[in-house]
């Protein structure tokens, strides 16, 4: 599914978030652990109790991830991926 359609049936409300250029990119899975990002995927970085996946955002884009959804407030790497910039990652 592309990313442009996967964010839009999330009802998140974050398509306004993405630039033309990267509405295309081919989303083959999603995960929010880092531990299982493979080429293709998209990263949900959240803030848990004991980890904080913003801290994992560069390994899981070393791993393959084309697309992360961050926190608003929080700080991600620059690179060539997308980010999109969430109030509520956990919906």
């Amino acid at each position: 599914m592309n990313l442009y359609d996967l964010i839009n049936k999330s009802g998140m409300g974050l398509t306004d978030n993405l630039n033309d250029g990267w509405k295309d990119v081919e989303i083959l899975g999603i995960t929010d652990d880092s531990r299982k990002v493979k080429s293709g995927f998209l990263f949900v970085a959240i803030k848990g109790l004991e980890h904080n996946g913003h801290d994992y955002i560069s390994k899981a884009l070393e791993t393959g991830a084309v697309a992360v959804i961050y926190e608003s407030g929080s700080k991600v790497p620059e690179g060539k991926y997308v980010a999109i910039e969430s109030s509520n990652n956990r919906r």
